[in-house]
């Protein structure tokens, strides 16, 4: 199955580089980061000339299968999805470690890839404001919970937490956080490098607060999140929680 599957996509690749209409190609998903195995399928995005008739863009889609995920989208389109503030920011990781297997347009498509799969330089700040605050509210009710004893509460909410905390953590390297499914490959292929934590010690930490809410091991991340932002100009956020705040970092359980 593989080998067949490997031929199909081969032979759209060099379909794709004859075709006049075709700009750009690459894949996306576990393949296009180097993550695959056996089972996994090509994600395929081909991108084509403004211009291209329908019936051309529909004999690409035609090859979709179980294991084939190909779309078809024009230049223009692929520009506006790659722009910041559109509507399609639930994908862009999809893009990030992606190389360009056809690029026609002399280094555009990598670019556009690039915009998508990055989050850009001055997004970053007004990007890490608002989930840092997402995280300090999850992490605080999580806490809450726990002087209350209420461990289901404690865990739903440091669960939540997670999701903000990897968004600050790769957002302030300009990285989309990964999909959950990829977060140990993302990890060890493409560490942190403005923590102090590894790769796995990060997600020994995530596995304990996910388990059981873990009071202290939630404030070890909350400590660790201050000592990154706050030289950063970050410092006001964690200030407008006030008594709140050193409740969270002083509270024993």
């Amino acid at each position: 199955m593989s080998n067949t599957l490997d031929r199909q996509f081969q032979h759209i690749l060099d379909d794709a580089r004859a075709d006049r209409y075709v700009l750009g190609m690459c894949l996306s998903g576990s393949r296009g980061k180097g993550f695959e195995n056996e089972s996994s399928d090509y994600d395929i995005c081909i991108i084509m000339a403004d211009d291209t008739p329908e019936p051309m863009r529909e004999r690409y889609q035609r090859l979709n299968s179980a294991l084939i995920d190909l779309w078809t989208m024009t230049l223009s389109e692929f520009r506006v999805t790659a722009a910041w503030g559109g509507s399609t920011h639930w994908n862009r990781y999809s893009y990030a470690h992606v190389n360009a297997l056809i690029d026609k347009l002399g280094g555009e498509i990598q670019q556009l890839i690039d915009e998508k799969g990055n989050i850009p330089a001055e997004q970053r700040e007004p990007l890490l404001r608002g989930v840092l605050g997402a995280y300090i509210n999850s992490l605080y009710r999580s806490l809450k919970c726990i002087r209350k004893g209420n461990l289901r509460g404690a865990r739903l909410e440091a669960h939540e937490s997670i999701g903000w905390l990897l968004d600050i953590l790769f957002g302030y390297e300009g990285r989309h956080r990964p999909y959950y499914g990829y977060l140990e490959r993302e990890l060890r292929t493409y560490p942190l490098v403005s923590i102090a934590l590894s790769g796995d010690q990060l997600l020994t930490q995530i596995d304990t607060i996910t388990a059981s809410a873990d009071r202290a091991t939630q404030q070890e991340l909350l400590a660790m999140v201050d000592a990154l932002l706050r030289p950063e100009g970050f410092g006001d956020v964690f200030d407008d929680w006030a008594e709140k705040y050193e409740w969270m970092r002083s509270f024993k359980g």
